[in-house]
């Protein structure tokens, strides 16, 4: 056989061993490595500003008026569940709750509520908790979002 057609065998040999190590790899370890989990229970839970977007949320108010916040809960339980949607202001030395609702939502389905906002007190820095609770734990929040206000007085905003 000529030098030529030996190095083309050869050469076709190493190819075809990478392949069938390639392929022996494949198959061993697609049975010891986990597969990705794409079946996550889980729940959306977040806050949007007026055009719907996750920015533009109000920022300063003033004590007493009203400001709408945006709230959307997605249920990605695949199950039915029981949510308790709870709102409170916190400022230093109080924590004062405005709002409450209990929701049940099928898997897959989307709450929007428009939560009114109307702080009394006076705070440089007002936190506006949204509390979401799940299946009645009322102990501990099941997620949270925050939202910070400046809040003036009437007399200093007019």
């Amino acid at each position: 056989m000529p030098a030529n057609q030996r190095f083309r065998s050869g050469k076709l040999a190493v190819v075809a061993l990478v392949l069938l190590v390639a392929v022996f790899l494949a198959v061993l370890f697609s049975g010891l490595l986990p597969a990705p989990n794409r079946g996550d229970n889980f729940t959306e839970f977040y806050l949007v500003g007026p055009d719907n977007k996750m920015h533009d949320y109000p920022k300063n108010v003033t004590a007493g008026s009203e400001t709408l916040v945006h709230v959307v809960i997605t249920n990605r339980e695949k199950t039915d569940t029981n949510y308790t949607l709870y709102a409170q202001y916190s400022s230093d030395n109080q924590t004062i709750p405005f709002y409450r609702e209990r929701l049940t939502l099928t898997d897959s389905q989307t709450a929007e509520r428009n939560v009114t906002v109307r702080p009394a007190i006076d705070a440089a820095q007002l936190r506006v908790d949204f509390l979401l609770y799940k299946n009645d734990a009322l102990d501990t929040p099941y997620l949270t979002c925050r939202l910070w206000l400046n809040v003036t007085s009437a007399a200093v905003a007019t």
